[in-house]
This record gives structure tokens, C-alpha cells and sequence, in this order.
């Protein structure tokens, strides 16, 4: 005769117990080499973190093994208390990987975890009975996990895989919240009864092993992918695009404007004399240059726009839906601001010089006919004494 559906539950706890403790070591060990081999990102305290949590877990479920061949001590207080850190740190760490910030929450999920582990505390002090024991660990690692599980599913975007975690986490909340209900009016549960809901929670933590283990990871894999992309996407000085980079959004953005008829503006910066700078006080301070100019054009421009650093000392920005007095109106922000700047702020003062260009109609190659009139302009501005703003097409002074 087939087994019923609530037999199908009736796990060996003994066993899965040890499946926990090998499981969560083995997953420690594998997250750890994980973040050795990939040192440089920015994710690597986290993982150490995440692999410590289930260090701890590992040790935690390993103490329970030996119930009734160590002292309570140990194999109940000591290895409940550590389970209960295990949960709470593996939520924090996961949260920061997967860079859900929400600091008020976090702070509740702080103090709620608190309070769970000084029940579980309290009661384990209070009442021996296995019951009341299994009852407030249950209730305790189901606050552990509620809150962060509810964050994971709200702040995951479109990541699916990360919201079927957070679906996971929560029906396991659940269930441990019937373990309680089931410990409290039975009576007789202890941590190695067999039955259904003993059976599902044991069922879910071991899922809950694989699926974290292999969300973890994909955080980390697709964070890598993410900051390959931006390096090959950056200018590591500056921060600002390299050419390669701003082309693609520029070949997009300008098909755009043309479809629409819209007015789009091209900057062509350059820093005046930088030679002189790097002869006079070496290429560290002609580096500082750089990186102020960036700084000051990211903050003149607005969120859509295009930046770049085109080559050395050269700059473009390309303004969005901008006509030739909107993009002057920007260009000769720049300049002033530049040219006004502390010396607290640069090792010397610099001067900047810019041309302007503003899109044709139908042009055949829009951004090549924009860099091209644009660097015309900034010609003009250099051979009429440079730290000015020269528009292509506009009579000369």
C-alpha cells in the first residue's frame, strides 16, 4: 500500500540534521573560496560574512546532533543561540548584497532579532520543558527571517529568482510558525518527533541550504559581470564614459532627436595649456586637474545627458533636447566655474576652452557631423586666446 501524504514527511531528524551540518560547512567552504578568487570586488567582505553565517549554522546544527550526549549547555542553549545568529547574519548579509538598503527596517530587523533571541532565552531558562523550548526556537528563527524575506520579494526589481527566494524564506516562516502552535498544544514535540510539520520544516531548511547558496552566488556572479561592464564602460580617472561607450548611448540618443526634430547641443572642452601643468608640477598634479574638471561637469549636466572623456585633456558632453542658447547657457557655466575655482580645491588655476555645436536636420552621421563642428569651434576659441566659449557657425569676435 502506497504511503499516505503526511508520511512522506516522516524524515529521520538524525539525518538531517547531519545533512544540515555538512551542508552548511561545505557551502561556508565554497563561499569563502568564492570571495578569495574574486578579491577585488566590492562584494568580497559580504561573502566572507555570509560564509561565516554558515559557519556558524554548521556548528550550531552539529551541537544539536549531540542532544543527549552533551551537556544542555551545549547541545541546547549554546547551539540554539548560535542558529538564531547564524539566521540573523545570513539576512544581513544577503540585504547587502543584494544592496537593499531601507536603514529603518534594518534597524527594526535588528531589534526584533534581539528581542527573539532573549525570549528563546527566557524561556529556555524558565520552562525545561522540550516543548516550550522547541516552540520559542521556533518563533525566534521565524522572526530571524520574516522581515528580511518581505524586503527580498519588495526591493529584488525584476529578478525573479531573488523574489522565489524571499517567497521560500516566507513560507518557511510559516511553517515554523505551525511547529510552534503544534509544539504548544501537543506537548510531546522535542527536536527528534517525526510528523508532518516536523517533517516540512526539516524538509524546507535543507531547500533553503541549496536555493540561498545558489542565490548568493548569482548576487555576486551578476555584481561581478556588472562591474566588468563598467570598467570596459569607464574611464577610471574620471569616471566619466570613454569614447567607446558614450558612441553607443550617443548613436542611440541622437536617432532619437532626429526622429522627433529635436535640438541636441555637443561641448567640446579642453583644458588650456595642460602641458604646462604636468611639465610644472608633474603628472599626479596634472591628474587632479582631470578629476576636478570631471567633477564639475558631472554636476553642470542633468541625469540624461551624455559625458565623456574623449582623450587626455579632452572632454565632450552631449546635452539632450537642448538648443544652441541652452548649450551656451552650459558651456560658459563651466568655464566660469573653472575658471573661479580655489586652489585649495586644484594644485593651480586652469582655464578651460569649449566649442559648441548644435544638431542638423537629417544629418547623415549626426554625432560624427557634431564632433566635427564642435572641435571646429574649439579651435576657433583656442586661436582667439583660449578660457572662452566659441559657437560653430557664429562670426568671430
Amino acid at each position: 500500500m502506497p504511503p499516505s501524504f503526511p508520511d512522506l514527511f516522516l524524515l529521520d531528524v538524525r539525518t538531517v540534521l547531519v545533512l544540515l551540518f555538512a551542508g552548511n560547512a561545505a557551502l561556508g567552504s565554497l563561499i569563502f573560496l568564492f570571495q578569495w578568487f574574486t578579491a577585488e570586488a566590492w562584494h568580497q567582505r559580504p561573502l566572507r560574512g555570509y560564509a561565516l553565517a554558515r559557519f556558524i549554522q554548521s556548528l550550531a546544527w552539529l551541537l544539536m546532533l549531540q542532544r543527549g550526549h552533551l551537556a544542555p549547555l551545549l547541545s541546547v542553549t549554546a547551539a540554539d543561540n548560535l542558529l538564531l545568529a547564524g539566521l540573523f547574519l545570513e539576512s544581513q548579509v544577503v540585504l547587502d548584497l543584494a544592496r537593499i538598503a531601507r536603514p529603518t527596517a534594518r534597524r527594526v530587523h535588528l531589534g526584533s532579532s534581539l528581542a527573539a533571541l532573549a525570549l528563546v532565552n527566557v524561556v529556555f531558562l524558565t520552562c525545561r520543558h522540550p516543548a516550550c523550548r522547541v516552540a520559542a526556537m521556533s518563533v525566534g528563527a521565524g522572526i530571524c527571517m520574516a522581515l528580511p524575506s518581505v524586503l527580498f520579494i519588495v526591493d529584488s526589481g525584476r529578478s525573479s529568482f531573488r523574489k522565489l527566494l524571499g517567497a521560500c524564506n516566507l513560507l518557511l516562516v510559516a511553517v515554523l510558525g505551525a511547529r510552534a502552535v503544534e509544539a504548544l498544544t501537543d506537548g510531546r514535540l522535542d527536536l527528534f518527533s517525526t510528523g508532518m510539520v516536523q517533517g516540512l520544516t526539516f524538509l524546507l531548511l535543507v531547500l533553503m541550504l541549496a536555493l540561498g547558496g545558489a542565490v548568493v552566488l548569482l548576487i555576486a556572479k551578476e555584481d561581478t559581470d556588472r562591474e566588468l561592464r563598467e570598467l570596459a564602460a569607464r574611464d577610471p580617472l574620471t569616471g566619466l564614459s570613454n569614447r567607446r561607450a558614450f558612441a553607443s548611448q550617443a548613436h542611440r540618443l541622437l536617432a532619437y532627436h532626429q526622429r522627433f526634430g529635436l535640438d541636441v547641443s555637443m561641448l567640446f572642452i579642453d583644458i588650456d595649456h595642460f602641458k604646462r601643468v604636468n611639465d610644472l608640477l608633474g603628472h599626479a598634479a596634472g591628474d587632479l586637474v582631470i578629476h576636478h574638471l570631471a567633477g564639475v561637469l558631472k554636476g553642470s549636466i542633468r541625469e540624461f545627458d551624455l559625458h565623456c572623456r574623449y582623450g587626455g585633456e579632452e572632454f565632450v558632453l552631449l546635452l539632450a533636447s537642448s538648443s544652441q542658447a541652452e548649450g551656451l547657457a552650459v558651456a560658459e557655466r563651466i568655464r566660469e566655474e573653472v575658471a573661479q575655482a580655489d586652489t585649495s580645491v586644484v594644485p593651480i588655476p586652469y582655464t578651460v576652452s569649449v566649442g559648441l555645436a548644435t544638431s542638423r536636420a537629417q544629418s547623415p552621421d549626426p554625432l560624427a557631423d557634431l564632433l566635427l563642428r564642435s572641435d571646429t569651434a574649439l579651435y576657433r576659441a583656442k586661436r582667439l586666446g583660449r578660457n572662452r566659449v566659441e559657437v560653430e557657425g557664429a562670426p568671430a569676435d
